[in-house]
């Protein structure tokens, strides 16, 4: 038998608390369920590679034993209920013909207007570079992608990821994000700004354990974010869009 959720012992538990009053009480007790299961697995399929992404998915279902179901916001993407190999262990994988990344992760990237132009385009906290392949199928890699990180450490994957995938119109740089609205006001057609937060959210796993977070804490990545977004917003031309995600 499952045992009570207890705020104490569960760290996640006691970061929510402060969000129950915003909740119906049958809203608070799903959040408080859902975040100990597992997530679902997803993918996104390399439209570089596989413009026809339900073509190739019914290749690797029919080659792997999948059972999956589209993600309705984004036709690319794919969550997988079953499978007889997982899909971090195939030779497409490997390749960079689709990406790993939970549904969720795909909303920012799908919240922008699809575009014909050759768009220049900042991904102002690219690591490790899953919504930066989606901002390079987005346009075909017809439009210029920069991909930012400011953690130099975090650069090497950032590469790898983008090599992988195949995309050639994709500059990687390593500039604090809060710099680029006064270096290059009013310059770019999109702007998407996944900034760093507490992770006090996610589902527990074992490289995002949780933690305690101190109110200290708290406040100074609010500021950060803050800047973060005030840099993405000069950054951006006038009818311009920004995604701002955490």
């Amino acid at each position: 038998m499952n045992s009570p959720l207890n705020p104490i012992s569960d760290p996640s538990i006691s970061a929510l608390e402060r969000y129950a009053p915003y909740l119906s009480a049958e809203d608070y007790q799903a959040l408080l369920t859902v975040i100990h299961e597992p997530a679902p697995i997803a993918l996104r399929v390399n439209l570089l590679k596989s413009p026809d992404p339900a073509q190739a998915l019914a290749k690797w279902t029919n080659w792997y034993g999948w059972e999956t179901s589209p993600v309705p916001f984004y036709p690319a993407g794919f969550q997988l209920k079953r499978y007889n190999t997982p899909p971090s262990q195939t030779i497409e994988h490997r390749l960079g013909y689709y990406y790993l990344q939970d549904a969720a992760s795909m909303l920012p990237v799908a919240l922008f207007s699809p575009s014909n132009t050759l768009s220049l385009t900042l991904d102002m906290a690219a690591s490790p570079g899953g919504k930066t392949t989606q901002l390079v199928d987005l346009n075909q890699d017809h439009g210029l992608v920069i991909a930012n990180d400011a953690s130099l450490n975090r650069l090497p994957a950032l590469k790898v990821v983008l090599q992988t995938w195949g995309a050639l119109n994709t500059v990687i740089t390593n500039y604090p994000g809060e710099k680029w609205g006064a270096w290059f006001p009013g310059t770019f057609d999109r702007v998407l700004l996944d900034a760093p937060c507490s992770m006090e959210s996610l589902r527990a796993s074992p490289s995002h354990p949780h933690r305690p977070i101190t109110p200290d804490e708290r406040s100074r990545l609010a500021s950060r974010q803050f800047a973060l977004l005030e840099s993405a917003v000069t950054a951006t031309r006038v009818g311009g869009e920004i995604v701002y995600s955490t």
